[in-house]
């Protein structure tokens, strides 16, 4: 299957998914790009976990912080992380 029908099937199936939804595609190879609705403006709400959660392997992986250790919202996580 190529790259062209692989994301052609990405985007017709997207378009019947219930809601409002965007999606962008660029090949950093070839430059290529994709999108659907990317025009439309979103509130990143949850988007952040991500880099939230990379940060905090990268931390663990560096003995920074134990996976098995609790903490809480506030200036207790902004003195670990300092």
């Amino acid at each position: 299957m190529s790259e062209d029908t692989i994301l052609t099937s990405i985007c017709s199936e997207w378009e019947n998914l219930p809601g409002e939804s965007a999606f962008y595609y660029k090949n950093l190879t070839t430059g290529e790009t994709l999108e659907l609705n990317s025009d439309l403006p979103f509130i990143a709400a949850s988007v952040i976990k991500l880099p939230v959660m990379i940060e905090f392997f990268f931390q663990i992986q560096e003995g920074r912080v134990d996976f098995k250790e609790r903490f809480s919202a506030g200036v207790a996580i902004k003195e670990k992380f300092k």
